[in-house]
């Protein structure tokens, strides 16, 4: 390609090209002073180019959703009745930018590896001195491979490969036109191989927790500074720095902000270093190097060649109009751009599937075509992997034991693999490497009553969700309830709190559907029935002052840096002669557990651990009144007789009374027949035995058993236990309860951890 390129020249060529051109140069060690172009970075300097302040302007301005703002500015340089208005528009605010010294500078144009163009861009191309250089034709017939499924499909390529491999080096091997299915596949199977291959080097950052705290974190508080403070500093965190240094000229976290960095992060990637010596993954248009091996999978009707429909704003009469490709012409350029690749290149392999678990698959029409040889029946080779050959084995005794059928390969993988140990498998924790695990952990971990929870009801559960985080961010309509009602309650001691304009707020900030927006708007009274009755219930108290969503973090650092965190929803408090007293509120949505029993296996935590929060993380002098739990959705029975009465004893409060009568009678003058605490009540033999009560002592000693179960969380995660064993309170198997891993585990009866339940009483050393 060099011979035909001159100094000055600007050269238009896809990456593939581009990269093959560079390479050319530093192997021929030539001095040339061209400029080389991808199609895409022609247009963005030959024609006025959206300001990135654009997007936020058309959405703004004419409330267009997102993809329909892109699809506009992607074609803003195009002269059509639709789009013309906004050309116009964003040139008067001056958000197009244009590079009027490139087309001064244009003179000879050279552009290679390009087969087709719309003939609005040729028109333009043409008013210089323009080259098309196109591939050396060849006649070349590439064998076509046919498989029954996917799986067999990879493996056959697999070993060739690895036959091919005499003949090239392995940088010169590239596999084609994997979509996300091939290469989920591929990546098991390439590791029973032990073949290196640059797979899935790219992650999609949009289904991290990182941004969905983030995004949730954005919703809530409408400040970008807030909603990046609680997250831990790693390259998903850098990414979405990137995206929000773009729009720095957002003055307020509105609507239309919120709209633009969600779709933003959608399609933002982190890539990944890719191996120096493997296999890569390419597209058919990267098919460039003469000398290069190509294995092209999929080669399926309606896969290749890729198939064209009319579609988006500017359908096939416009584009007919201003010169642009028809869907009819993309689909007949494009099944041109194949054949002539396919026929260029002499070390293609091409291989299809029939099906898959799912759907039946048909070849390619260009088969017939082009009249290419079409090898069926084809025979995987067995002298390339034992652990593939292993695999294969126990899938045939399958089909033999379940069905009788007795496959080619079973009887001489039989013969060499007597010891298969089929049906016996070992689900024991291997232990990971403690310095790899520091390094992965960045040597910081954050801690929460909920992860420390998940240890206790199983190691290997809290390895999956908390250290690989391996559970998908799940925003279901209960998790938006619940975080709308939080939200709302958390101003409820504002000088200016306005509850319809606070809801109203938190509901747009949150995707609801038509349906739930109808739920919500009937839950919104049940919200300020529950508001008022918080507020009337406050004249019980001379607890007269009030935190809500107290973030409280503790410092637990060993060999990792640990931080202790929580939430506190509410804390009601009184100073008086310089002492402070508090009590702790927690409000629940959903399903409430007051019971203390079995805290010392670090099972009931969460209203001990707001105790050990406020007392380790505020004041240890704090004197507490008691810790509860408030439930704020409950159901009233269809024969109540007084609803509104029934509904205020459901948001008593629920949990535990400090036994001090001083204290009590100020957190509490209704506490001989309490008007807001759950069964609290006196007699004349003293508290009432369904009141729940607690004394100093105890708290103290709960708070102490709180800090000793923190400190056993850490030093395992610091030892890297983590092993398979779900605890089981008498017969009742918790440690599984709800966990969404259980087909990773395989649990066995032998990895249960069995185990008494204990009284609180017993535990502390009550009476």
């Amino acid at each position: 390609m060099l011979e035909n390129l001159k100094t000055g020249d600007l050269v238009i060529a896809p990456n593939a090209v581009k990269w093959q051109l560079l390479k050319e140069i530093s192997n021929k060690k030539q001095i040339l002073n061209i400029k080389i172009m991808t199609l895409k970075e022609f247009k963005d300097n030959y024609f006025p180019r959206p300001d990135e302040k654009a997007l936020y302007f058309l959405m703004q301005k004419h409330h267009l959703n997102y993809d329909i703002a892109k699809e506009y500015l992607n074609n803003i340089y195009l002269n059509t009745n639709l789009i013309k208005p906004y050309y116009e528009e964003l040139q008067r605010e001056k958000l197009l930018k244009l590079n009027v010294k490139f087309k001064q500078n244009l003179k000879n144009i050279k552009v290679i590896g390009y087969e087709s163009f719309d003939k609005y861009i040729l028109n333009e191309l043409k008013k210089y001195n323009v080259t098309f250089i196109n591939n050396k034709k060849n006649n070349y017939k590439p064998k076509v491979y046919e498989f029954n499924t996917m799986t067999e499909e990879i493996v056959f390529v697999i070993t060739k490969i690895i036959s091919d491999l005499k003949n090239t080096d392995i940088n010169n091997m590239y596999l084609v036109n994997l979509n996300n299915d091939y290469i989920r596949e591929s990546i098991k199977l390439f590791k029973l191989f032990n073949l290196p291959v640059n797979l899935n080097n790219s992650i999609n950052i949009y289904s991290t927790k990182t941004v969905s705290d983030f995004l949730n974190n954005l919703n809530e508080k409408k400040d970008i500074n807030k909603a990046l403070e609680p997250l831990e500093k790693n390259d998903v965190y850098n990414k979405i720095i990137d995206v929000l240094n773009k729009y720095t000229f957002v003055s307020k976290v509105d609507k239309v902000f919120l709209e633009i960095i969600k779709n933003e992060l959608k399609n933002t990637k982190l890539i990944k270093p890719k191996l120096e010596k493997a296999i890569n993954v390419i597209n058919i248009d990267e098919i460039t190097d003469r000398n290069g091996y190509y294995y092209i999978l999929g080669f399926n009707e309606s896969v290749l060649p890729k198939t064209y429909s009319e579609n988006g704003i500017i359908n096939d009469k416009i584009a007919k109009e201003i010169g642009l490709q028809t869907s009819l012409e993309k689909n007949i350029n494009e099944k041109n751009k194949v054949i002539n690749i396919l026929t260029s290149y002499q070390n293609i392999t091409l291989t299809y599937k029939l099906k898959d678990n799912y759907n039946s698959f048909y070849p390619s029409h260009l088969i017939n075509e082009l009249n290419l040889e079409v090898l069926k029946n084809n025979e995987i080779p067995l002298n390339y992997s034992h652990k593939y050959n292993k695999l294969i084995l126990g899938q045939d005794l399958d089909n033999f034991i379940s069905y009788s059928e007795e496959t080619n390969t079973l009887k001489p993988l039989l013969k060499s693999y007597p010891d298969n140990n089929y049906m016996t498998y070992d689900n024991s924790y291997t232990k990971i490497n403690k310095e790899n695990l520091f390094n992965y952990l960045k040597g910081k971990l954050n801690l929460s009553y909920s992860s420390m929870n998940n240890y206790f009801l199983c190691p290997f559960r809290f390895y999956i969700q908390n250290i690989l985080k391996l559970e998908p961010y799940d925003e279901t309509f209960a998790t938006n309830l619940g975080n709308v009602f939080h939200e709302v309650l958390a101003h409820i001691y504002d000088s200016d709190f306005d509850i319809e304009k606070t809801y109203k707020e938190s509901l747009e900030k949150r995707n609801f559907s038509v349906k739930e927006k109808f739920f919500m708007d009937k839950l919104y009274n049940i919200l300020k029935f529950d508001i008022e009755s918080i507020l009337n219930e406050d004249k019980y108290s001379k607890f007269n002052k009030a935190l809500t969503e107290k973030k409280i973090t503790i410092d637990k650092t060993k060999h990792l840096k640990v931080n202790f965190l929580g939430f506190v929803d509410k804390i009601k408090y009184l100073e008086e002669n310089g002492r402070k007293s508090a009590a702790i509120i927690d409000y629940k949505t959903g399903f409430i557990e007051t019971n203390l029993d079995n805290i010392n296996y670090g099972i009931h935590l969460q209203l001990p651990v707001y105790a050990y929060l406020v007392k380790k993380g505020l004041d240890d002098k704090i004197k507490l009144a008691g810790f509860y739990l408030q439930k704020l959705l409950d159901t009233v029975p269809l024969d109540t007789e007084d609803v509104v009465k029934e509904m205020q004893k459901n948001l008593y409060l629920n949990g535990y009374t400090n036994s001090d009568i001083s204290l009590l009678e100020k957190f509490d003058l209704t506490y001989e027949n309490s008007q807001m605490i759950k069964s609290l009540k006196t007699t004349n033999n003293g508290f009432s035995a369904y009141s729940k009560m607690i004394t100093d002592k105890e708290i103290d000693k709960m708070i102490d058993i709180v800090d000793k179960k923190i400190n056993e969380v850490i030093e395992n995660v610091e030892e890297a236990n983590f092993e398979i064993k779900p605890i089981r309170i008498d017969n009742k198997l918790i440690g599984c309860e709800f966990c969404k891993f259980k087909d990773l585990c395989f649990r066995k009866e032998e990895d249960i951890k069995d185990v008494q339940s204990k009284k609180f009483k017993e535990i502390v050393g009550g009476e």
